[in-house]
C-alpha cells in the first residue's frame, strides 16, 4: 500500500490528494492515520508544486485547512521552487500567503528555480520589485544573495552565454562585483584566460584582483605551464598584474629565478615591491648564494 501510495503522490499527486480522506481509519490508530496521510499529502503537494504551481496553490487554497500538518517549509519551498521556474514574481507574490517563515531561505529557492538566461533575468527583475515593495525590506544583502545564486548558475552554461547574460543583467558595478566573486576555477575549467580576461575588463579595477588571484592560483597549481603562456599573452591591465603577482608568488618556491622576471614586469611600486619580497621569503634554502644576491639587488633584508 505505502509502494503504491508514495509512486501515486509522485505520478499523479491531485488524485492521490482527493483519495486520502477516504483512507482515514485505514491501520486503527487515529494518530499514526493522520501522521501517515501528512507524509502522503506533504510528497503529494511538492511533486504537484514542482511540476504545475499554479494548481497546486489553487488547491492549497481550498482544501489547505484540513492538511495544515502537511504544508511545511519544505513542501512550500519545493511549491515556490516550481513556481519560480515558470513565473518568478507568482514565486514571490506566494510568499505572504503562504506564511513562509524563513523568507530568506524562501527568496534562495525562488532564485534557485530560475532556469536559463530568461528565467535568470526574470527573476532578477522579480527579485528587485519584490525588495523595492518594501516586503523584503530592501536588503541588499538577500538582493547580493541572489545575484551571487544567479551568477552561479550562469557560470554552468560556459563563457559565451554566462558572459553575455551578466554583461545584459543590468548590474551595477558592486552588483558585477559579487557576481564575479562567485566564479570559481572549477567554472572555468577549458576557459580560464577568456574568464580572467573578463574579470580584469568588467569588475572595477580595484575589485578584480581578488577572484582573478583565486582562480589563478588554482590554475598554476593545476596547470602551471598553461596558466603561463596565457600570462605571457595576456594584455596590460588589472588580470594581468593580479596574475602575475600570483603565479610569481606560486613558482618561486621551486623556480625562483623565473619568478624575478615575471615580478620585474610589474609598475614599479608597492605591487612589484610586494612580489619580490613574497619571492624572497619563498626562495629555496639550498640556494642562499643566489637568494642573498637576490636580496642584494633589490634591498631586500
Amino acid at each position: 500500500m505505502g509502494f503504491l501510495l508514495t509512486k501515486l503522490a509522485y505520478d499523479s499527486p491531485r488524485a492521490l490528494l482527493d483519495l486520502l480522506p477516504e483512507l482515514s481509519g485505514i491501520s486503527g490508530d487515529e494518530e499514526e492515520d493522520k501522521r501517515g496521510l501528512e507524509i502522503f499529502a506533504a510528497d503529494a503537494l511538492g511533486n504537484w508544486g514542482k511540476k504545475d504551481p499554479a494548481a497546486a496553490v489553487a488547491w492549497i487554497r481550498s482544501h489547505g485547512a484540513g492538511f495544515s500538518g502537511s504544508l511545511d517549509e519544505g513542501v512550500k519551498q519545493r511549491i515556490l521552487t516550481g513556481a519560480a521556474s515558470r513565473d518568478p514574481g507568482m514565486a514571490f507574490g506566494l510568499l505572504g500567503e503562504m506564511e513562509i517563515k524563513d523568507r530568506q531561505k524562501a527568496i534562495a529557492s525562488i532564485v534557485r528555480g530560475a532556469n536559463g538566461a530568461e528565467g535568470r533575468t526574470a527573476a532578477l527583475a522579480a527579485l528587485r520589485a519584490h525588495l523595492a515593495s518594501g516586503d523584503g525590506g530592501g536588503n541588499k544583502e538577500i538582493l547580493n544573495a541572489g545575484i551571487g545564486q544567479l551568477a552561479g548558475k550562469s557560470f554552468r552554461e560556459g563563457f559565451g552565454p554566462a558572459s553575455n547574460w551578466l554583461e545584459n543583467a543590468g548590474l551595477g558595478p558592486g552588483e558585477m562585483t559579487t557576481a564575479g566573486s562567485r566564479l570559481e576555477y572549477y567554472h572555468t575549467i577549458g576557459e580560464t584566460g577568456q574568464w580572467l580576461g573578463w574579470l580584469g575588463q568588467s569588475l572595477p579595477p580595484d575589485k578584480a584582483g581578488e577572484p582573478v588571484s583565486r582562480i589563478m592560483k588554482r590554475w598554476t597549481e593545476v596547470d602551471y605551464r598553461a596558466a603561463g603562456e596565457w600570462l605571457a599573452a595576456a594584455p596590460e591591465g588589472p588580470a594581468r598584474s593580479a596574475s602575475i603577482r600570483t603565479y610569481a608568488g606560486m613558482i618561486s618556491t621551486h623556480e625562483p629565478e623565473t619568478a624575478v622576471k615575471w615580478a620585474m614586469l610589474l609598475p614599479a611600486g608597492e605591487e612589484r615591491d610586494d612580489t619580490l619580497k613574497q619571492i624572497h621569503q619563498n626562495w629555496p634554502k639550498d640556494q642562499t648564494p643566489a637568494r642573498d644576491a637576490f636580496a642584494r639587488q633589490h634591498g631586500l633584508r
